[in-house]
């Protein structure tokens, strides 16, 4: 039995990035985001619109800032896992097989620190409470939300 759907899903997904990039792009050459909202408004409410923009801004700001970062294991870049799921971002920080504890530590916080330095903001996902530390958060393995705080 043919599957037209999940083909058809992907595209859409690809189509949103693809939409996200290209609303960033227009932000960061002058548009305003307003005037985006209003373009797109056949496809995304205001919301939607802005919560993509400000999705797309901080990936490619927190890329820029990890890959800028030399650590003991290689580049920072290599250590921090990030997903952009197209409203927000998350970033997680994978163990690295024969680490100790130290070392993942202060990983962890060169992440945080790096991360918090290009302007950048992070917190617990719902698993947590909202006051938990989100270094915490990484070390225990799981993701925290990088968002940045205004447009």
């Amino acid at each position: 039995m043919p599957d037209r759907t999940t083909t058809a899903l992907r595209r859409l997904a690809r189509a949103n990035r693809d939409a996200a990039r290209a609303m960033a792009q227009d932000f960061q050459e002058g548009t305003s985001a307003n005037e985006i909202a209003r373009r797109a408004k056949a496809a995304f409410s205001r919301p939607v619109v802005l919560e993509m923009i400000k999705a797309e801004l901080a990936i490619q700001e927190l890329r820029d800032a990890v890959h800028a970062v030399d650590t003991p294991f290689g580049n920072l870049y290599r250590h921090v896992r990030m997903h952009n799921t197209g409203r927000f971002v998350t970033v997680a920080m994978p163990g690295i097989p024969g680490m100790t504890p130290r070392l993942g530590d202060h990983l962890t916080v060169r992440a945080v620190k790096t991360i918090t330095a290009a302007g950048l903001r992070l917190r617990p996902l719902s698993d947590y409470p909202s006051d938990t530390d989100p270094a915490f958060v990484l070390r225990c393995g799981d993701a925290v939300e990088v968002y940045k705080p205004s447009l």
